[in-house]
C-alpha cells in the first residue's frame, strides 16, 4: 500500500507545481534595458460556470454515471498506477522481506486491479449523484474535457517518476495545452466551486503551491481510493494485516 501512496502523492506533488510555476513566471524580473509594458487593464470577473443537472431519464442517468466512473478512473488513475506498480514489483502489495504466502499474494494481486478500482468508483459516483444531482452534468463535462486530460497526464508522469525514475518537466506535459484547457485544469485543481468534485476523487482540498500540501493531499487521496479495495481483497483472500 505504501507504494501506491508514494506514486499517488508523486502525481499530486507534480500537480502542485502548477500554481508555483505560474507565479514564478509572473514574478520574474524585467530586464533593465527593456522598458516595462504598461499595466494591463483589470480582467473582468469570471462568471461562474452554469450548472447542468443530471438528466431525469433513468437510462441517461445510468449513462452519465458510467461516463463519470470512466472519467474519474482516467483523471485519478489509481487502477493504472496499481497495474504499473505490480508489473515492477512481483511482491506487491507485500514485500520480499515478509515472504508472503504465494497463493494469497496471487489472490491479492488479482483483486487489486482496475476492475476493483472501478467498483469503488461506482459506489462513490452513486453517492455523488445523489447529493450533487443539480451539477452532475456540468461536472461530467469538466471531467471529460481537456483540463481533466491534462491532470491525468500530470498524475501518470508523477507515478512514472516514482516507480521508474522517468522525470518529465511540467512544461513538456503542458506544451500543447490550449488556454481553455489550462483554465479548466486550474478550475479542477483549485476552484472552490469544484471542491465537491475533488472530493469525489479523494482530494479533500484544493492543490496548493507548496510541496507539503501536495504530499498530504496525495497521501489522503491514495488512502481514500485504495483502502476499500484493499479491505475487499483481504477479505476475499483471507489475508491478515500482519501478512502484508
Amino acid at each position: 500500500m505504501n507504494a501506491l501512496l508514494k506514486v499517488t502523492l508523486a502525481g499530486l506533488l507534480l500537480a502542485s507545481t502548477m500554481p508555483a510555476a505560474a507565479q514564478a513566471k509572473k514574478d520574474s524580473p524585467v530586464p533593465v534595458d527593456v522598458a516595462p509594458a504598461p499595466p494591463a487593464p483589470p480582467a473582468p470577473a469570471a462568471m461562474p460556470a452554469k450548472r447542468i443537472a443530471m438528466p431525469k431519464d433513468a437510462a441517461q442517468q445510468a449513462n452519465y454515471k458510467q461516463r463519470m466512473i470512466a472519467a474519474v478512473a482516467e483523471v485519478m488513475p489509481v487502477g493504472k498506477i496499481m497495474t504499473d506498480v505490480a508489473a515492477s514489483d512481483p511482491y506487491w502489495p507485500s514485500s520480499k522481506a515478509r515472504n508472503p504466502n504465494p497463493t494469497k499474494l496471487s489472490c491479492m494481486r488479482a483483486n487489486l486491479k482496475e476492475d476493483g478500482y472501478r467498483k469503488v468508483l461506482a459506489s462513490r459516483v452513486d453517492s455523488y449523484a445523489s447529493s450533487n444531482g443539480d451539477r452532475f452534468g456540468s461536472d461530467l463535462a469538466l471531467m471529460e474535457g481537456e483540463g481533466a486530460k491534462l491532470f491525468s497526464k500530470i498524475m501518470m508522469a508523477g507515478a512514472r517518476s516514482a516507480t521508474h525514475g522517468e522525470n518529465t518537466e511540467l512544461s513538456a506535459l503542458l506544451k500543447e495545452a490550449t488556454p481553455r484547457g489550462m483554465l479548466d485544469l486550474m478550475r479542477l485543481a483549485n476552484d472552490p466551486e469544484n471542491a465537491p468534485l475533488r472530493g469525489l476523487m479523494g482530494m479533500e482540498s484544493a492543490i496548493g503551491a507548496d510541496e507539503k500540501n501536495g504530499k498530504q493531499i496525495g497521501e489522503n487521496a491514495g488512502m481514500t481510493m485504495m483502502l476499500p479495495m484493499l479491505v475487499d481483497a483481504m477479505e476475499i483472500c483471507k489475508v491478515k494485516m500482519d501478512e502484508l
